[in-house]
């Protein structure tokens, strides 16, 4: 009798956790939980991301998005969207005010603070704190008590400028049929780069012809082209320029100005400590990679020896 009382105990036991699994699911897990935030991803026309001391906003306007202005990384913000849409609310670890402290996810201390915006209509709002684990990170609703571990990292919500950049945003686009380098620095002397009316012969420089792996290996760069980020005002007004270089790809003319700031205590007069480009046709002047701008310089290439 006993050992029968003590296996439908045991059989009463299962049936409660399997019933409190199907209500409350396991902690720690997002299967079948509810979403998080919920909002109308494409209806997003403001990002925001602050954390606690600097904030950058991304703006949408038209079929564009835009950081201060400049072009956003239009992959990126589609891409973050898209997890904030998916992110689940699965079984709450904490919900009391200290926990909150603790976790970093209240107003007055958090690690990143997101808010979506629909037109001027706030419709989602989160607080990102401290890391349970590899690629969670604790999370609670501004109107909510609940804590929860979700899939996601602080470090894909960046609080700086450069973080939501296109840093494409200077590459050409489409195959490159002629250029004119002038370098201002060396009393404007001209380098001047196209195909050849014959198109077996392939390239030539100032009217040489010139070795075609060489030529093209430069004038790709231009089309692989990424910047570091936007410059600063006092950076730009300290920069001198260096060089001009005008193509024509696809029928279209892209001129770039390339910058030169020079170094404050330089190993040479001419030393430069950082470069800066600008595009014809796009706003801002952005920093660009030393060993980069000196590829475009020139500082690597003789295209006419073989």
């Amino acid at each position: 009798m006993q050992k029968n009382i003590g296996i439908l105990g045991g059989v009463a036991i299962v049936q409660l956790l399997l019933v409190a699994w199907f209500w409350f699911g396991s902690p720690g897990t997002d299967d079948a939980a509810d979403n998080l935030l919920v909002f109308s991803q494409s209806g997003v026309t403001k990002l925001r991301v602050s954390d606690g001391e600097s904030a950058t906003t991304v703006l949408k306007e038209g079929e564009r998005w835009l950081v201060d202005g400049a072009q956003a990384d239009e992959k990126k913000v589609t891409e973050v969207l898209d997890k904030l849409a998916q992110l689940t609310a699965p079984w709450p670890v904490a919900a009391t005010t200290g926990s909150a402290e603790r976790f970093e996810v209240t107003e007055a201390n958090h690690q990143r603070h997101i808010q979506l915006y629909v037109g001027d209509d706030l419709a989602g709002e989160l607080y990102l704190g401290t890391s349970p684990g590899y690629q969670r990170v604790h999370a609670r609703r501004a109107d909510d008590d609940n804590i929860y571990s979700i899939k996601l990292s602080n470090y894909e919500l960046g609080t700086g400028l450069d973080a939501w950049l296109d840093k494409t945003l200077m590459a050409v686009d489409g195959e490159i049929d002629a250029l004119t380098f002038t370098d201002t620095k060396d009393a404007g002397t001209q380098t001047s780069i196209k195909k050849t009316a014959d198109a077996s012969a392939g390239w030539e420089v100032n009217g040489v012809v010139a070795d075609p792996t060489k030529i093209e290996t430069y004038v790709n760069r231009f089309g692989n082209l990424r910047v570091l980020g936007l410059a600063e005002q006092t950076l730009v007004e300290s920069a001198e320029l260096v060089a001009t270089i005008e193509l024509t790809s696809g029928g279209e003319e892209v001129v770039y100005d390339l910058l030169g700031v020079l170094a404050a205590e330089p190993e040479s007069p001419d030393a430069v400590s950082d470069y800066l480009i600008r595009r014809e046709g796009i706003e801002h002047t952005y920093r660009l990679a030393t060993y980069v701008a000196e590829q475009l310089l020139m500082h690597d290439v003789d295209f006419v020896s073989s």
